[in-house]
């Protein structure tokens, strides 16, 4: 059984704005790796 339910942008900023209190900002980090391996940046 397979449930569709369509996500709004005001869906979103609200998730967002719940969690940032909780989540912690982490950086980006390239992975060279992966990178080379498919010829982007990863």
């Amino acid at each position: 059984m397979t449930v569709q339910t369509a996500v709004s942008a005001k869906d979103i900023e609200v998730g967002f704005l719940s969690l940032q209190p909780i989540v912690k900002e982490t950086p980006l980090e390239k992975d060279h790796y992966l990178s080379l391996k498919y010829d982007c940046n990863v």
